[in-house]
């Protein structure tokens, strides 16, 4: 399910808007509610839900306090308050519960949120203080009617402040249908419609006439003149303020005790403080999680240094070892042979040579063929005979 695309114009369509705003204008002092006007409440149902603080939350909690009194309801735990609120009265007058679910109220969609605070509006008024706070006021007050009819019966209704809506009704099968939109923004706005009913041949549109240029003509140049200077201040109250000293003028010593302070604010002051506490503690033992985690692969790191450096030292010392062995082998083997070569010398050197028999040489043709002959002498010769013996 995707959200739906809710413009301004939609809102203004809402006549439960404008009337929400003039509730709460009407009845601000005896019921402690919050002073708006109907742009700021338009304003504040377009951004509800996309800030963390929005004072519909604290508007809530103050009409929620006088229909359940003796309560401590805050902007922390209204929505309990205000389901069980809801059940309770939609089960008397047998009519829709539109918060009869669990969902945040931030999250619901708009037109359901401003159903929420019509209805809240209207269970104010069932409170068992109601006839006490508005004892002051008067009944002609209390009482909201449409400024006058055009020839088309659209209904013109003022609220209060500076804007004037229109009630158009269409007629759909056997169903009437109204259709609320604001026909009067800007002053000028209040002058060319004034202008337009001056010369109509409606009765009821010279009527309508006749109270727009007596009643509201002559006050709405200081309407709208309230309204700009009201905008201006909140607007410097939203500015950041200077932090220099050299401009701040001394205060005065409080003479006077400071005023205690209510079992609401104290009760938000705690909270303030409980959720400052919780956080400071989450991050605290975020900070000791990373240092134990940054210890740990220091550790690791070091462990795996120390273990590469008795591996190479190891390998080193066995290195060391097979040379030794390899240049006692070779010594081993050189001596050897050393040897071996000492006692062929020696064998060469005892061992007589034979004695090379030389021949008698001859130089005939055959020998320069093929080298010189030898004629080896016999090997024994023949004794020589003795004279004696012949």
């Amino acid at each position: 399910m995707f959200p739906t695309f809710i413009s301004i114009l939609d809102i203004q369509s809402w006549w439960e808007v404008p009337s929400i705003a003039h509730f709460c204008s009407l009845f601000r002092t005896a019921f402690n509610l919050l002073d708006f006007d109907i742009e700021d409440l338009e304003e504040a149902l377009l951004t509800d839900g996309t800030e963390e603080t929005s004072w519909l939350q604290e508007l809530i909690v103050r009409l929620l306090s006088g229909c359940l009194p003796n309560n401590e309801i805050s902007t922390f735990n209204y929505q309990m308050f205000l389901r069980r609120l809801f059940r309770q009265k939609c089960q008397e007058h047998d009519t829709y519960n539109p918060f009869n679910t669990d969902i945040d109220f931030q999250l619901l969609p708009l037109r359901t949120k401003v159903d929420i605070l019509q209805a809240l509006c209207d269970f104010r008024l069932d409170a068992e203080d109601v006839l006490d706070q508005l004892k002051n006021l008067e009944a002609d007050s209390l009482r909201v009617e449409p400024l006058g009819y055009d020839s088309n019966d659209s209904a013109y209704w003022y609220f209060y402040g500076t804007r004037l809506y229109r009630e158009d009704f269409h007629t759909k099968g056997n169903k009437k249908k109204s259709v609320w939109q604001v026909i009067c923004f800007t002053e000028d706005d209040w002058f060319q419609l004034t202008k337009k009913f001056k010369k109509s041949s409606s009765k009821a549109e010279r009527q309508l006439y006749q109270t727009l240029s007596e009643n509201f003509l002559p006050e709405l140049p200081r309407l709208f003149r309230e309204k700009e200077n009201l905008a201006r201040k909140r607007l410097l109250e939203n500015l950041p303020r200077r932090t220099s000293t050299r401009l701040k003028k001394p205060e005065p010593e409080a003479t006077t005790e400071k005023p205690k302070k209510s079992s609401e604010e104290k009760r938000d002051e705690e909270e303030k403080a409980k959720n400052k506490k919780l956080a400071s503690k989450r991050q605290e033992a975020y900070e000791r999680r990373l240092k134990l985690k940054e210890q740990s692969e220091e550790e690791s790191q070091s462990e795996s240094s120390v273990d590469r450096n008795e591996m190479v030292r190891t390998k080193s010392q066995k290195s060391k070892k097979t040379s030794n062995a390899d240049i006692k082998g070779n010594t081993a083997k050189s001596s050897k042979r050393q040897k071996k070569s000492d006692n062929l010398t020696d064998n060469l050197v005892s061992t007589p040579s034979k004695p090379t028999t030389v021949g008698r040489q001859t130089n005939n043709s055959l020998s320069a063929a093929t080298g010189q002959i030898l004629i080896q002498p016999l090997t024994n010769p023949a004794k020589k005979v003795k004279t004696s013996q012949m």
